[in-house]
């Protein structure tokens, strides 16, 4: 009986988010990131970069679809580019711990952007935290 509630346990948490410890594929988080910084530059990669560790997964990141990305329509040296901004976010965060990003300027606010806190803005994009909910005012 033990064995089975402890499997059942261990199904749940696995199926409830990410495994704390788990590594994203380097080849996946690279492309993802091409997909989501192309034009951002070697910082605006790593911002990318730091919230997709802090996410823990590649759930819900468009990037590695882009069709520039499912094309091969990028540069070597964007590649290389992506792939040092994935190395390097291994080191430290400039993100402030945000886990989604937006880019608010073209696309405009929506639900979510509004709930979560925001902790960095780099060019295009805007970053929040997921887990550092906006108050709210009353």
């Amino acid at each position: 009986m033990r064995v089975k509630t402890g499997l059942i346990l261990v199904g749940i948490m696995l199926l409830s988010g990410p495994v704390f410890g788990a590594e994203i594929p380097k080849e996946r988080a690279v492309l993802a990131i091409i997909g989501e910084a192309e034009n951002q530059g070697a910082r605006g990669m790593l911002a990318i970069a730091c919230a997709i560790r802090n996410r823990g997964h590649l759930r819900g990141v468009y990037g590695e679809k882009a069709p520039r990305v499912l094309g091969h329509k990028y540069s070597e040296k964007t590649y290389k580019m992506a792939l040092e901004a994935w190395e390097a976010s291994k080191k430290g965060d400039i993100t402030g711990g945000a886990d989604h990003w937006h880019n608010v300027r073209r696309e405009g606010e929506n639900y979510w952007t509004r709930a979560y806190k925001k902790t960095f803005e780099y060019k295009d994009h805007v970053f929040f935290n997921s887990k550092a909910m906006m108050q709210p005012c009353y």
